[in-house]
């Protein structure tokens, strides 16, 4: 550096280092270094007198790289110590443009030994406290992951190798030393392996670390002679099946009990159903020899011999049948489920099954409707109750079916009171007077409330022609609203015209109301002038409405309505307060101290725009 004489104004020149692999043209449009002169210019305003803006501008070649000056004005007689700003200037420096110049690993490793840590988590808590040098990355592993790192041991000197990198003996070595401790069990080894005793070139996963070079089990491992089950050789399923059948178990569950009390031979399996499942495997009636056969596996006989078979019992209903199937009684080669098996191969219902002559329902074959019809009318039946109840009479032919509506549903169907020719027809089916005349007849009945014009419906004196619910049958035909129809002139709220959003407002403001509460019970004192609404974030959605605070003019906002910083302005705030946790960003939420611009769930506000979690929002970086 070297100050120019002036009676009023001076300079310096700073040499700066361009970050090795930049072009210097590049590399001054960059962030890094806008930020290096505005460090400069802040640094060197050491008084009101000196010049507010500084710039930056390349000037000289030289051999060993760029050099900058850093040009503005000084009052005259401004007392600068050049030793010590250049000092500040070059640390402000290297804060910007260390990360992008490493120290060299060696050099590196070294000084972070000197600190003594003993572990990770130290080393952790150290890079998180910002007292790490700017050329000294807070994650090595992946700086110096092709220029010599080791692992973390390594990093700190505390002699630790990552199991990864350790190197073991070999298997066999390592499990003739395993099976000189004389452990009895998995359990056993895992319990040694967290004792602190293992030696460093044995692993505790033998079973990943000697995958494909002779692992056999744990209890070839430890020599306890026990091998894992997919690892056993067991007896072809002939000479197993033999074998199980000499037992005399009666089922499954007595299979299960004998392999529980641990009197099974190791060459034969628990579960033959796995073991054999492609070797002969039938079922476990099979396996023991007490004849049963899994129902899925067995052999029917053919429909038609099935169901003489069948039918030779004189069975007269399912129920019957069903008890029988219960009973035990029934051949090994008849099938308790005819429907499901012979669903595709003759199956016409229980009465065809069984001889009895009774068809199901989706079975039959009806009478055409009009014909039905006819037969139905002259039963003079005179409502749905009295139908139902002569379905279930007995009395019924059975080509006419209980359940006509679904069996003629486009087949002529039009209603109960049609087919049994009452001459009443359902509500959908009527024909009523047009809106205007209807309207006019119910308005004539000077009823003040819709509470009266549902009683009246119900008294039997309504006109078969206008209807009970004019809402639906008029509803894209003039309908506006009970009040409308019954001529009291009382109009539905969503048929309502209120005022714009900007007067509405004006007006509840006037009324210097304190919050919700008080609006609400404002709302029901029938003081409220028709065209405001009492809901007004309803009606004014869409239209301008922000909250009850701006409607009320209190200036309270909710939270969904704030305007909030920019994503990286808020981080940047949020980074100064140098935090250590989401626990102490909570703290400070709480506290009602943040900025009315600044989120306190920043991770809903700005979970599309840039948000990548606690660590980097506070900048711990965890």
């Amino acid at each position: 550096m070297r100050p120019f004489k002036g009676k009023r104004y001076g300079y310096i020149i700073i040499p700066i280092i361009v970050p090795q692999g930049k072009d210097f043209d590049d590399f001054a449009e960059t962030t890094e270094f806008k930020q290096v002169a505005r460090t400069i210019s802040a640094l060197s305003t050491q008084d009101d007198r000196i010049a507010e803006e500084f710039r930056a501008i390349d000037t000289v070649k030289r051999r060993t790289g760029r050099v900058v000056e850093i040009e503005g004005d000084f009052a005259a007689g401004l007392k600068i110590r050049p030793d010590e700003f250049i000092r500040k200037v070059e640390a402000r420096i290297w804060e910007r443009v260390g990360p992008a110049n490493w120290r060299d690993f060696e050099a590196a490793r070294e000084w972070v030994q000197h600190l003594g840590l003993k572990s990770e988590a130290e080393w952790r808590q150290l890079s998180m406290s910002g007292k790490l040098p700017p050329d000294i990355p807070s994650h090595p592993g992946r700086s110096y992951v092709d220029d010599g790192w080791a692992g973390m041991g390594d990093w700190l000197g505390t002699g630790y190798v990552a199991s990864r990198l350790r190197e073991y003996r070999s298997f066999a070595a390592a499990r003739k030393w395993a099976r000189s401790l004389k452990l009895k069990s998995e359990t056993e080894w895992r319990r040694f392996c967290k004792s602190g005793k293992l030696p460093a070139d044995i692993s505790a996963s033998p079973a990943k670390t000697y995958a494909n070079d002779g692992w056999a089990g744990m209890g070839d491992w430890l020599g306890t002679g026990r091998i894992a089950s997919h690892l056993r050789e067991y007896r072809p399923f002939k000479q197993a099946r033999a074998w199980a059948r000499s037992l005399n178990l009666k089922s499954q569950s007595d299979w299960q009990a004998f392999c529980e009390a641990g009197k099974l031979p190791p060459d034969v399996p628990s579960n033959p159903n796995n073991t054999y499942a492609d070797d002969g495997w039938v079922g476990m009636g099979d396996w023991l020899g007490t004849g049963r056969v899994a129902t899925h596996l067995r052999k029917y006989r053919p429909f038609k011999r099935a169901r003489a078979w069948a039918r030779a019992l004189n069975i007269k209903s399912g129920a019957e049948w069903r008890q029988l199937c219960k009973s035990g009684k029934l051949p090994p080669d008849i099938s308790a489920s005819p429907a499901k098996t012979y669903v595709d191969r003759g199956w016409a219902g229980m009465g065809d099954w069984l001889g009895t002559g009774t068809i199901a329902p989706r079975l039959r074959k009806y009478r055409s409707f009009l014909a039905a019809r006819k037969w139905v009318r002259n039963l003079k039946l005179k409502s749905q109750g009295e139908w139902n109840q002569f379905a279930k009479s007995g009395k019924l032919p059975s080509d006419i079916p209980a359940n006509p509506n679904s069996v003629y549903a486009d087949k002529g169907w039009v209603s109960t009171g049609d087919w049994l020719g009452t001459g009443t027809i359902a509500p959908r089916l009527r024909k009523y007077r047009g809106f205007a005349v209807a309207r006019k007849w119910a308005r004539g009945l000077s009823l003040a409330s819709e509470a009266e014009w549902r009683t009246f419906t119900k008294s039997g004196k309504l006109p078969s022609d206008i209807p009970a619910d004019p809402s639906g049958t008029y509803a894209d035909k003039g309908w506006a609203g009970i009040g409308d129809w019954l001529g009291t002139g009382r109009i539905a709220t969503h048929q309502r015209k209120y005022r714009v959003f900007k007067k509405a407002r004006a007006w509840a403001r006037s009324l210097k109301l304190k919050s919700q509460s008080e609006w609400l019970q404002f709302t029901k004192s029938g003081k409220l002038p028709s065209d405001i609404p009492a809901n007004p974030n309803s009606v004014y959605a869409d239209k301008g409405w922000v909250g009850s605070g701006d409607w009320l003019g209190t200036g309270n906002i909710a939270p969904r309505w704030h305007v909030y910083r920019a994503f990286s302005r808020a981080r940047e705030w949020a980074r100064s307060l140098r935090l250590g946790s989401g626990q102490e960003w909570r703290a400070l939420s709480a506290s009602r101290k943040l900025p009315s611009d600044i989120p306190a769930s920043p991770w809903k506000t700005y979970a599309d725009d840039g948000w990548a979690g606690m660590g980097d929002w506070l900048g711990y970086a965890r």
